[in-house]
């Protein structure tokens, strides 16, 4: 897509945004974060992707997403292995875009379970957690 067509993209999808916020329609969507797969082996590493189905522009950070694992109807956090770095900067998603990859390693003594990664994202400093589809943690199968 070349500079002028994404400038008159954006001139077309802010003036559709101005029109329906005059008009009363909400802004806020749905973010929605998914894994890669829908198993993991303990130690293995999950991709997560976040997408924008709003019509704003979505703030996140991937990196600072916590792990939870469903203990009989309630979500609890899982402490990390130990320490990650994540650079303390806000990202960016417009409108129907999905976000860069964010990989993050399973921890090797992981429990068989249930689990899911919850994120926070930004809507125009509107705060809210966004949780990823569950995944199972089981064993690898020996071939």
């Amino acid at each position: 897509m070349g500079v002028n067509n994404m400038f008159q993209r954006n001139v077309i999808l802010g003036g559709a945004v101005l029109w329906l916020t005059a008009c009363g329609v909400p802004l806020v969507g749905e973010a929605i974060l998914k894994t890669d797969q829908e198993t993991y082996a303990p130690g293995s590493s999950v991709k997560l992707l976040l997408r924008n189905d709003s019509l704003q522009v979505l703030g996140y950070n991937l990196c600072m997403s916590s792990l939870q694992r469903d203990e009989g109807g309630t979500w609890t956090v899982v402490p990390p292995p130990g320490r990650r770095i994540c650079n303390a900067a806000q990202y960016n998603i417009w409108p129907g875009v999905m976000s860069d990859e964010s990989l993050h390693a399973l921890p090797g003594t992981l429990p068989e379970g249930t689990y899911r990664y919850v994120t926070n994202v930004d809507w125009d400093g509107e705060r809210q957690d966004v949780a990823s589809n569950t995944f199972r943690v089981a064993p690898a199968e020996a071939p």
